[in-house]
């Protein structure tokens, strides 16, 4: 699991908070998300979430993200190239088994700087005392501390979607469960109670670092329209792209000269 990817699933670790044993709900979940690299290229975009039966989508001006439960698949849809593909929940397990071999084939050196890549260690999920309304709802803060992740997140009990949960441990799980990259985040999350209405993610790569927020802007009990819970029509399906681990470059050093 690269650090791009691992970025890309905080969302849906972060949603892991919700109640196991609340009862499921359709919602309409509007937020608003921000990215900054560090380097100039700060950006943000508008998404919503969509929890309806069996199926969980974030839906973008450019993407569509859409996990089927039932079917224990995910689709990735790009609305630029109007194509998506793919991948089962055993196929993403598979090719992350087939990732952790290749990398213990890797030299000494190589798999060192990819486990740091990758991160680890203990994650520390702890009240604030803090409080403020979001979206309407009376929202607690926590903040989150682990050796490559840091940030802050607010959590509100006022309002459940388990099915978020059930959808965020799925993709956990797939990509490793508690021994994946994002195992011990998911599982210190998981023992908070309520539904994320604002996160603030900074996630360290080596000297550079990326920080991700997301604030819910608007919440909708209601059953979303059946089309933004499928691919949209007229998009070509692909094949799904490799989730072989990249190794980094490794520069070797020129001999000091005496």
């Amino acid at each position: 699991m690269t650090n791009r990817r691992l970025l890309y699933l905080l969302p849906w670790v972060l949603a892991a908070t919700v109640p196991a044993g609340a009862q499921a709900m359709d919602l309409i979940i509007k937020q608003r998300q921000s990215f900054d690299r560090g380097d100039g290229q700060a950006s943000s975009k508008e998404a919503t979430e969509y929890s309806a039966g069996n199926k969980r989508v974030t839906d973008s001006a450019d993407s569509r993200f859409i996990v089927d439960l039932d079917a224990r698949t995910v689709t990735l849809c790009s609305k630029a190239s109007r194509t998506y593909y793919t991948r089962s929940f055993d196929e993403v397990r598979e090719q992350v088994e087939s990732g952790r071999k290749r990398l213990a084939a890797m030299s000494e050196q190589t798999r060192k700087m990819v486990e740091e890549m990758m991160g680890g260690g203990e994650v520390s999920v702890a009240p604030t005392g803090k409080q403020e309304k979001i979206a309407g709802y009376t929202a607690r803060e926590y903040a989150v501390q682990s050796p490559r992740v840091t940030g802050a997140m607010w959590v509100t009990e006022e309002i459940d979607d388990p099915l978020a949960r059930r959808a965020a441990e799925a993709m956990a799980d797939a990509v490793g469960g508690s021994g994946g990259p994002s195992g011990a985040l998911t599982t210190a999350l998981g023992k908070v109670k309520g539904m994320p209405l604002r996160t603030r993610i900074t996630m360290k790569n080596g000297p550079a670092s990326v920080t991700t927020i997301n604030e819910v802007t608007e919440v909708i009990k209601a059953t979303p329209p059946a089309d933004v819970l499928t691919v949209p029509a007229g998009f070509t399906k692909q094949e799904a792209p490799s989730l072989k681990p990249s190794a980094p470059k490794v520069v070797p050093q020129r001999p000091v000269k005496p």
